[in-house]
């Protein structure tokens, strides 16, 4: 009998023994799982969401996938799951693979407290890459201490969070399960002989989904209990880099011409070059991430955008994209000849009649001559199509002319004129001690060419380098006491 009874006690301190060593090895648990059965026509689904923020908003360690059910994010991978969990009703939560009480936020926190202090014998690790519209992935499962159960497997999913979709009183759909590999009943793990399986799967891409907002979630279950034995997540974008799919879109794409188009680079992934082809704009190619182009005829144009990285190239072409209407038919008529001394004058020479004049010395469709001065001057019109709304402007030059009365040199003209090279030399005729303040020389337009001070005792000539032989040049020679005016021909 005392014997028998030292035999238990040598039997239970083993036990403790043993139980302490495996406690020991065993690791925390990284997150817990959240799972439901779901789907955007039941309000209840939208209603049990809030349960679900409000654990990520209390920094809960989880990670969740949602199983969307006839609605249009369902797909084979969610119904299997649903089987799984013999879903009948939505919504259907579950935390750490038990099922929680609908809208009952305490049943959410008591089964991840359940599921998060209980410590793990499995730990988790991924790693993978992309490869055009795939994603490779390779995960190992380790077993750190023995596991009671061996009926057990591992799952890969990848979720989508951020869909844009109104559905009673929501805006968003997160954690949208998109798929799972090799498919929603996972792969069987077998420990018998090992202590790490390593294996590796492939995920296809849709080019619909956004990888930024995308997360991988690996998780080890018992397929008897249904308790999650370990679980992590990761963000796609941490597979770097992603693959590209091309994306444009413009603020107006019905434009008048000459008018630019900015457009938006809207593509996804990491892209490291663009190339655009816009034919009919200007420029008609551009590797600019989100170019301007100008459109100056009229007509319907395609846009194309190529985007690429080390990776993956994609390309979008839209054939009929921009629009671009008709400007209106315009001329200008010449202006008449304009004097320095003309006070103003009405503009009627744009056609189509009804558009605006504008520019320097232009007031309610009328240019100052006079205050405008000598020499060139721009004006603008502008004309707007009623029906396109459409408008362009044309401009040309008006000249206002110095337009003063002058005589050919007469007797009265009290100075002889020598030109030597192109020095033109003053010497008083009549009275030697009249002395010449200032000679200005003009050309036939009123153009100014010369003008000249002088003090008393200095030579009277001027140069004049920029007029050939031949051509009229305009003299203005103030004295102390007048000013004479004389047009000479350039010999």
């Amino acid at each position: 009998m005392i014997s028998y009874n030292l035999n238990i006690k040598r039997s239970l301190i083993a036990f403790f023994i043993l139980l302490g060593s495996l406690s020991f090895a065993q690791v925390a648990m990284e997150k817990v799982l959240v799972e439901m059965g779901t789907a955007t026509w039941n309000n209840g689904c939208a209603n049990e969401v809030a349960m679900i923020n409000q654990m990520k908003a209390d920094g809960l360690n989880i990670c969740v996938l949602n199983y969307h059910l006839n609605d249009p994010f369902a797909n084979q991978s969610a119904n299997q799951r649903a089987s799984f969990y013999d879903i009948q009703t939505l919504p259907f939560p579950l935390v750490g693979g038990q099922e929680a009480t609908i809208g009952d936020y305490s049943s959410y926190q008591s089964l991840y407290d359940a599921s998060y202090n209980t410590p793990s014998s499995f730990t988790l690790s991924t790693s993978g890459h992309f490869s055009q519209d795939s994603l490779i992935i390779e995960y190992s499962i380790e077993k750190v201490a023995d596991f009671a159960n061996n009926e057990i497997s591992a799952f890969l999913a990848i979720s989508e969070s951020g869909i844009p979709m109104q559905w009673f009183g929501q805006t968003i759909v997160d954690d949208v399960e998109r798929a799972m590999s090799p498919d929603g009943n996972g792969v069987s793990l077998d420990f018998s002989s090992t202590t790490v399986i390593n294996l590796n799967t492939k995920f296809t891409l849709n080019d619909t989904w956004s990888l930024d907002n995308m997360e991988l979630v690996f998780f080890v279950q018992d397929i008897i209990t249904k308790e999650i034995l370990q679980c992590q997540s990761v963000s796609l974008t941490e597979f770097a880099p992603l693959p590209v799919h091309a994306f444009f879109q413009a603020d107006d794409t019905l434009i008048c011409g000459k008018e630019f188009i900015q457009f938006q680079n809207n593509s996804t992934g990491n892209v490291e070059n663009s190339q655009w082809f816009t034919p009919g704009g200007t420029p008609s190619e551009s590797t600019i991430f989100e170019p301007n182009i100008q459109y100056l005829q009229s007509g319907t144009f395609p846009v194309k955008l190529v985007v690429s990285n080390s990776i993956s190239t994609d390309t979008l072409y839209v054939l009929e994209y921009i629009d671009v209407l008709e400007l209106p038919n315009m001329s200008f008529n010449a202006f008449p000849d304009f004097c320095n001394d003309q006070e103003s004058y009405e503009l009627i020479e744009g056609n189509p009649l009804g558009g605006n004049y504008f520019g320097a010395y232009i007031d309610t469709g009328y240019f100052f001559p006079e205050e405008a001065g000598l020499g060139d001057h721009t004006i603008f019109y502008r004309y707007q199509e009623e029906e396109t709304g459409c408008s362009d402007t044309i401009s040309q030059i008006a000249t206002v002319h110095f337009c003063t009365e002058i005589s050919e040199q007469t007797q009265e003209f009290p100075f002889r004129i020598i030109r030597i090279n192109r020095e033109i030399i003053f010497i008083a005729t009549e009275n030697k001690h009249q002395h010449i303040l200032q000679i200005e020389a003009y050309d036939i337009q009123g153009r100014s060419l010369v003008q000249k001070h002088f003090g008393l005792d200095e030579n009277k000539s001027i140069k004049i380098s920029n007029i050939p032989s031949g051509n009229l040049v305009v003299f203005r020679i103030s004295t102390e006491s007048k000013i004479y005016q004389l047009k000479y021909l350039l010999k």
